[in-house]
């Protein structure tokens, strides 16, 4: 089973550049771009692990996206969120013990209290970017956090005398082009505030021109949200 499934994914993501076009390609580039850091300085250590989450978090999900398994990609989506949060508290708060400690069993054990300091921290300096990731994390926690039967029904086909269960979620093409919009505009987002946060704390040295092409990127991404909005309610008219 595990093969078939496998083998299925395979195509789906060999075919994702036709499938869904113009954002994907632009999605891509993004993710290119998640690699931004060029140098570390010593003290940076703990940004240099939540940075590498960040860009593995939602290089996962746009890979579960288009081989449309949708709450594991706004699961890894999640992670990427709150990541970024650490990662940007990391940029001014360097201590590793504020993150973690060595428990007596020898293992590193994580600082519960640090998400809500990391937060606020974050909520007093910059609110608005506070607001945009609150706001989204709240919309994953309202439908993908746990197993409800909003998300159940992209997984069936329901006959006249049996359900069918599938393994691939069946959302329109549309829907998946807005959750590669919307991740590509979190990554451009979480960028320019790594970089915000850095002029302050000077930690690290960024890629050659990364403002640049993430203003280059920002301007197509903007040319194509009212295109796929309009996909997205055209096809839920059908």
């Amino acid at each position: 089973m595990i093969r078939e499934i496998s083998e299925q994914e395979n195509v789906l993501i060999q075919h994702a550049e036709k499938q869904f076009g113009e954002i994907y390609k632009l999605c891509n580039e993004y993710l290119s771009l998640t690699r931004c850091a060029k140098n570390f300085s010593p003290d940076s250590k703990v940004f240099s692990y939540f940075i590498s989450q960040f860009s593995n978090g939602f290089c996962l999900s746009v890979l579960s996206i288009i081989r449309r398994h949708i709450t594991q990609a706004t699961m890894m989506i999640r992670q990427s969120l709150e990541a970024s949060i650490l990662a940007c508290y990391s940029l001014v708060h360097v201590e590793e013990n504020k993150f973690g400690r060595i428990n007596e069993k020898g293992c590193l054990e994580p600082n519960k209290k640090l998400h809500k300091i990391a937060y606020e921290w974050i909520e007093s300096n910059f609110p608005d970017f506070s607001s945009e990731i609150k706001r989204q994390k709240d919309s994953i926690n309202e439908l993908f956090s746990h197993s409800n039967i909003v998300t159940t029904q992209t997984n069936i086909i329901e006959g006249e005398k049996k359900i069918s269960a599938l393994v691939f979620d069946s959302y329109p093409d549309s829907y998946i082009k807005v959750i590669l919009w919307k991740i590509s505009n979190n990554i451009n987002s979480i960028l320019r505030m790594y970089i915000e946060i850095n002029k302050i704390s000077n930690k690290v040295i960024f890629k050659d021109n990364l403002e640049n092409k993430l203003n280059s990127l920002f301007v197509d991404l903007n040319k194509l949200n009212p295109i796929l909005l309009k996909e997205l309610v055209d096809g839920s008219k059908l």
